[in-house]
């Protein structure tokens, strides 16, 4: 189960800021898929009512710095904004 998995999980307690970047509107969304050229992106699309989405943000959160040394990059949008999508 997915609290099985997080309770393993190590967290180091000084993460950084900003490894999850809040993407806020499509032109940001775009920005953000031009800048991956070299590297994967990963975009967590959430919504704030949804509750596997709360259980699962925490675990997301952890994956920047699990995957540190991947070309990965992480992004999150909340489903109310990105209503085109």
């Amino acid at each position: 189960s997915i609290k099985k998995a997080m309770g393993n999980l190590r967290v180091p307690p000084a993460k950084r800021p900003g490894d999850v970047l809040e993407l806020q509107s499509i032109p940001e969304m775009e920005t953000f898929l031009q800048d991956t050229e070299e590297k994967w992106a990963l975009i967590e699309f959430y919504g704030a009512w949804c509750q596997q989405c709360q259980v699962l943000d925490p675990l997301f959160q952890t994956l920047p710095f699990v995957y540190r040394d991947k070309p990965l990059i992480f992004g999150r949008a909340d489903i109310a904004r990105f209503h085109e999508l």
